[in-house]
Formats: C-alpha cells, structure tokens, sequence
C-alpha cells in the first residue's frame, strides 16, 4: 500500500474556517506571484508580505511551499511569532 499523504496543516483567513490542505498541495505555492509557507503546522499564504519583508522576497520564496519552523525561528523574534 502507497503511504498516506502528510496532511498540513490549516489556513485561516480572515477569520474564516480553518481549511486542511496537503503537503503535496502547499509544495504548488512556491513563486513569488503565490507563496505559501507551513509553520507549526499553519499554512501562511505570505504573498502580499513579500514586498515589504525586511529581509527581501528571496528569504521567503526559498522555503515557499515547505514546511520551515526551523528556518522562520532561527532568524525571527519572538514579536515576529505574533504576526
């Protein structure tokens, strides 16, 4: 038997209802005109942020469709968690 497909993960927005999207389905939104990021667990659609990010558009886009906790923690303060 093939292995499940990991799950992900919920995107909210706008206060709306969480959604459950696969990994598989999160790794698509990986360009700059689409990017999604996975952090504990949470699918962050982070497009409209690329612009303005302090740290450019390509810190972001290299992990766009992934799940990257370790990355995000690792140069983020604990005030950025709270975006």
């Amino acid at each position: 038997a093939a292995p499940a497909t990991p799950m992900a993960e919920e995107r909210v927005e706008d206060g709306g209802a969480a959604t459950v999207y696969t990994m598989e389905e999160v790794s698509r939104h990986n360009q700059e005109e689409d990017c999604w990021i996975v952090i504990k667990n949470k699918v962050y659609d982070v497009t409209k942020y690329l612009e303005s990010h302090p740290g450019g558009a390509d810190s972001i886009t290299m992990n766009g469709g992934e799940d990257c906790p370790v990355e995000f923690e690792a140069i983020h303060s604990k005030a950025a968690w709270k975006l």
